[in-house]
C-alpha cells in the first residue's frame, strides 16, 4: 500500500512535460500544500499511533515479529520494512560480542591488566573476521527470507524520477527483446562525462575537509592528553611545596604512606629517588602551575566519578577519603572534553560538510532518486569513517607507544614558540606519565559522550520538534476554528442588532405620523367647530371662504418670517 501511494505520488509530482507526463502538483512531496496535506494525509494515524504503540511488544516476541513487519511494509513500505529488520537482526546480533566484552572487562581485567590488553586485540580480531561476516551471512539470508515470503523474488525495484534532474537529452530506445515487437521508449540522457569535473573539485573539498579534520582531532586529542596528564595538587612538583623547598620532604611522605600514583613509579625505580626528581634542572615548573583556577591540578589521578557526603568526596575509584571537594573535577573535565568534541567534530562539522555534500551531489545531475541518494551516501562514508576512527587511531598508534616523545616534541617546538603560547602563558603539552592513559578509558569516554549526543541530536531533538510541530499545529486550526466561530456569531448579532433597530426605526416613523394626523385632525374639527359658533347662520360656502382666507395669512406670516430669519 505504501509502494502504491509513493507511486501516486511520483505521478501527482512529476512534471506535465516529462515522459510520461506526471499532474505537475508540485509542494505536495514535502506537505507544504495544506490543502492536499489535509484532504489526503500520507498515513492513517490511527495505524500509525497502533504500530508506534505495539512496536516494542511485536518486535520482541517471536510469535507476532514477522506480523509487525509485515505491517510495517504495507503501512510505511519497503524500504522501512528491510531497515526495521536489519535493525531487529543487528540489535539482536550485537548481544553475543557484548556479553563476551563485559566478561573480559569485570573478570579479565581485575586479574591481569596486561593480559588483559592482549586479550582485548584478540576479541577485536574476532569482531572485525568473524562476528561481522556471520551477521552480514545472516542478514543475507534473512532477506531472501523475507523476500519469498511477500512475493519479492521477480519484482524490480522502481526507480523514481529525479525531480530536480535537468540539462538532459531525451532519446528514443527499443526495450523489446529479440524477437518481440519493437517497444520504443523516450528516456532522458545526460553526459557522465560532464560529471567528471565536479567528481574532481568534490575529491579535492574532501581532501581538504579530511585534513582540517585530522588538524582539530589532533588538537583535542592532545587537549586530552593535557586533562590526563594535568599534575596532582599532592605533586612535589607544585609550586605550594616548590617554592617553599618542601618538594622533598612531600615527596618522601607520599612514599612513606604507600601511594600508588603512577608518578611515583618512576620514583622507586630512580637511583636518586626524591631528589633527583624535585631537581629543577630535570624539568620545567612552568609545566606545574597548580595555582591556576579549576585546571591547574586535580585531587585524583584519574578521572573518577565521587560521591559527595558530608562536605568530602569520596571516591569510587580507591574508595579513600579526599580532603578536596572536587575530586570529580578531572572526570568532569574530560566530560567536557568529550561534549565539545561531539558537537563540534561530530555534529557540526559532520553538517556542514553533509549540507555541502547535498550540494555537489545536486550538481553533479541524476536521473533517479536512487542514484542520487546512493552517491550521497558515497560522499558522507569517508568523511565518516575518518571523523569516527581517527580519534583511535591516534590514541592506538601514536599517543599510547609513543606519548613521551610526542610530548618532548611539542613542548621544544611548540612551546618555546611566543607567539603560539602568548609569550608563555599558555603550554600545549605536559610531562608524560606512564601509564595514565588506559586505552579502555580513553576509547570508552569519548565514545559514550559522542554517540549519546549523537543518539540526543538525531533522535530526541527531532521527537521533541515533532511534538511542537503538531502542537503548534493543533494549537492554531483550534484558534482559527474559534476565532472563525466569533466571527460568525458576531456578524449575526450585529446584523440582527442592525434589523432590529431599522424596525424600531420604522415603528417609531410610523407612530409620529399617525400621531401627527390624528392631532391635524383634531385641531382641524376644533377650528371648524369654533369658525361656526362664531358666524351663525353662515353657510357653507362662506366657511370655505374664511378658512381660505386663514390660510392665506398663516403662508404670508410664514414667508415674512422666513425673510426675517434670511
Amino acid at each position: 500500500a505504501a509502494d502504491r501511494i509513493a507511486a501516486f505520488a511520483s505521478i501527482l509530482t512529476r512534471p506535465a512535460a516529462d515522459r510520461p507526463p506526471g499532474a505537475g502538483l508540485r509542494g505536495i512531496e514535502n506537505n507544504q500544500d495544506p490543502v492536499v496535506h489535509d484532504v489526503f494525509p500520507l498515513h492513517d494515524p490511527n495505524v500509525t499511533d497502533f504500530i508506534t504503540s505495539s512496536w516494542f511488544k511485536e518486535a520482541l516476541s517471536a510469535s507476532t515479529r514477522r506480523l509487525f513487519l509485515l505491517r510495517t511494509k504495507d503501512h510505511f513500505g519497503l524500504h522501512i520494512a528491510f531497515y526495521t529488520a536489519f535493525i531487529r537482526l543487528y540489535c539482536a546480533s550485537l548481544s553475543t560480542p557484548c556479553l563476551v566484552g563485559i566478561g573480559l572487562w569485570v573478570v579479565w581485567r581485575q586479574v591481569d591488566y596486561h593480559s588483559y590488553m592482549q586479550a582485548l586485540g584478540i576479541y577485536g580480531l574476532l569482531v572485525a573476521f568473524v562476528w561481522a561476516p556471520s551477521v552480514l551471512k545472516r542478514w543475507k539470508r534473512y532477506q531472501y527470507s523475507l523476500l519469498v515470503e511477500w512475493d519479492l523474488l521477480q519484482a524490480k525495484e522502481v526507480e523514481y524520477p529525479n525531480q530536480e534532474f535537468k540539462d538532459y537529452v531525451v532519446e528514443t530506445i527499443n526495450v523489446a527483446n529479440e524477437g518481440d515487437p519493437p517497444d520504443y521508449v523516450d528516456v532522458k540522457m545526460y553526459d557522465r562525462r560532464r560529471r567528471y569535473p565536479k567528481y574532481i573539485l568534490f575529491g579535492v573539498f574532501s581532501v581538504v575537509c579530511c585534513i582540517l579534520l585530522f588538524v582539530f582531532v589532533m588538537l583535542y586529542c592532545q587537549w586530552y592528553i593535557i586533562a590526563v596528564m594535568t599534575p596532582m595538587c599532592d605533586d612535589p612538583r607544585c609550586p605550594t611545596f616548590l617554592d617553599s623547598h618542601n618538594c622533598i620532604n612531600q615527596c618522601e611522605l607520599l612514599l612513606q604512606q604507600g601511594k600508588t600514583y603512577n608518578f611515583l613509579r618512576d620514583i622507586r625505580e630512580s637511583v636518586r629517588g626524591c631528589q633527583g626528581y624535585c631537581d629543577t634542572a630535570t624539568f620545567d615548573p612552568a609545566y606545574y602551575d597548580c595555582d591556576m583556577a579549576l585546571v591547574g591540578c586535580f585531587s585524583t589521578e584519574r578521572g573518577v566519578v565521587g560521591t559527595v557526603s558530608h562536605g568530602i568526596v569520596v571516591s569510587r575509584h580507591d574508595m579513600c577519603v579526599l580532603d578536596d571537594h572536587v575530586g570529580t573535577a578531572r572526570w568532569t573535565y574530560v566530560l567536557v572534553q568529550g561534549i565539545v568534541l561531539g558537537l563540534t567534530l561530530d555534529i557540526l562539522f559532520l553538517a556542514i560538510f553533509e549540507l555541502i555534500a547535498s550540494v555537489f551531489n545536486k550538481w553533479e545531475n541524476y536521473a533517479t532518486l536512487q542514484e542520487n541518494n546512493r552517491r550521497f551516501v558515497e560522499k558522507i562514508f569517508l568523511f565518516n569513517w575518518v571523523g569516527y576512527f581517527y580519534w583511535f587511531f591516534l590514541l592506538a598508534f601514536l599517543y599510547t607507544p609513543y606519548g613521551g616523545e610526542v610530548q618532548e616534541f611539542i613542548r621544544v617546538h611548540i612551546d618555546t614558540n611566543m607567539w603560539f603560547t602568548g609569550n608563555g602563558r599558555f603550554k600545549f603539552s605536559r610531562y608524560w606519565v606512564s601509564g595514565l592513559v588506559g586505552m579502555d578509558s580513553a576509547f570508552v569516554t569519548p565514545l559514550i559522550v559522542t554517540q549519546a549526543l549523537n543518539l540526543v541530536i538525531n533522535t530526541f531533538v527531532p521527537f521533541l520538534l515533532r511534538r511542537a510541530v503538531v502542537s503548534a499545529r493543533d494549537t492554531y486550526l483550534v484558534s482559527k476554528d474559534q476565532l472563525s466561530l466569533k466571527l460568525k456569531n458576531g456578524l449575526k448579532m450585529h446584523f440582527q442588532t442592525a434589523v432590529n433597530l431599522t424596525q424600531s426605526a420604522v415603528n417609531l416613523t410610523q407612530t409620529a405620523t399617525q400621531t401627527a394626523a390624528g392631532s391635524v385632525v383634531r385641531h382641524s374639527k376644533q377650528a371648524l367647530r369654533a369658525l361656526r359658533m362664531s358666524m351663525p347662520g353662515a353657510t357653507e360656502d362662506d366657511l370655505a371662504a374664511a378658512v381660505a382666507a386663514v390660510t392665506d395669512e398663516v403662508d404670508q406670516s410664514n414667508d415674512l418670517t422666513d425673510m426675517e430669519k434670511e
